[in-house]
C-alpha cells in the first residue's frame, strides 16, 4: 500500500518505521530537512521537504496514487487542509488526521465539521476520543473503527503509534 505521512515528529516517524517494516510504500513529508535526512538514512522510505498542506508538496509525495494520507503534524489546520486537498484534488481514498484543539474537537463543532459532506477526514484522532475510548481499550486494545481511534487516556506515544498502525492496517485490509 502507498501511504503518505505528514509530520516527522515522534508519531509520524514511528508510524513510518512501523509501516515501512510491513513493506508499505511510505513517503514522509516534513519541513525539517535534517530530520528527514536522518530518517531516510535508516528507513526504506521516501521523503519530501515542505509543508504538507501545499498541493505541490503532496503531489511530490505521490498523493495522486496513494491509498492513504496520515496527517500527524503539530498543526491541526495543516492536517485538516491536507485532508481536504487530498480529497478534493487527488481523490485519496483514506484520510486520517490528528486534531488536538478543543475548538475543533468539542461536540458542537466536531459533528458538523467532520460530517460526511464536510471536512473529509475519515478518522480524526482527538483528545476527546482518547478519553472516551479508555475503557474500551482496556477490553480490547486493537479495536479500530472508521471515525474513531480507541486509545487509552493519557496514552504513551508508543501506544498511540501501535494502535494507529493497527488501524491503518485494518483499513488497508478491508480494501484488499
Amino acid at each position: 500500500m502507498k501511504i503518505v505521512i505528514l509530520g516527522a515528529g515522534q508519531v509520524g516517524s514511528t508510524l513510518a518505521t512501523n509501516l515501512a517494516s510491513e513493506s508499505n510504500d511510505v513517503t514522509l513529508v516534513d519541513s525539517n530537512e535534517e530530520l528527514l535526512s536522518e530518517l531516510r538514512d535508516r528507513l526504506d522510505i521516501q521523503t519530501v521537504c515542505g509543508w504538507g498542506s501545499h498541493p505541490e508538496i503532496l503531489e511530490q509525495a505521490g498523493i495522486e496514487d496513494a491509498d492513504m494520507l496520515v496527517a500527524v503534524t503539530s498543526y491541526d489546520e495543516i492536517n485538516m487542509v491536507a485532508c481536504q486537498i487530498a480529497h478534493s484534488l487527488f481523490h485519496t481514498p483514506h484520510k486520517i488526521a490528528r486534531i488536538r484543539s478543543e475548538g475543533y474537537t468539542n461536540a458542537k463543532v466536531h459533528e458538523r465539521l467532520f460530517g460526511a459532506e464536510d471536512m473529509p477526514v475519515d478518522v480524526a484522532i482527538t483528545p476527546e476520543q482518547l478519553d472516551e475510548a479508555a475503557a474500551e481499550y482496556e477490553a480490547d486494545p486493537v479495536v479500530f473503527r472508521a471515525g474513531s481511534m480507541p486509545l487509552p487516556a493519557r496514552a504513551s506515544s508508543q501506544q498511540v503509534l501501535q494502535l494507529l498502525a493497527a488501524g491503518v492496517a485494518a483499513q488497508l485490509g478491508e480494501e484488499g
